[in-house]
């Protein structure tokens, strides 16, 4: 397993789903991804779970990177 695989899932945590299908995410995941009342659900094969004033930091920045880069 290459540094960054393992640097990356050593985060991982499994968590296990209620009989409606939701699931919990443990509380040291929620304080590492500063996540206090709403979060974004980003993800296509894979999700991503971002602190709803980061994600739309990220696409802020996002969107002007894009815009520069269209420009060329």
């Amino acid at each position: 397993m290459s540094a960054l695989s393992l640097a990356f899932f050593s985060g991982m945590t499994e968590c296990v789903q209620d009989k409606q299908g939701r699931v919990n995410i443990p509380i040291v995941l929620l304080q590492y991804g500063l996540i206090d009342k709403g979060c974004a659900v980003i993800g296509v094969s894979s999700i991503e779970i971002w602190s709803r004033a980061m994600w739309k930091e990220y696409v802020a920045h996002s969107s002007d990177i894009l815009m520069k880069l269209q420009k060329r």
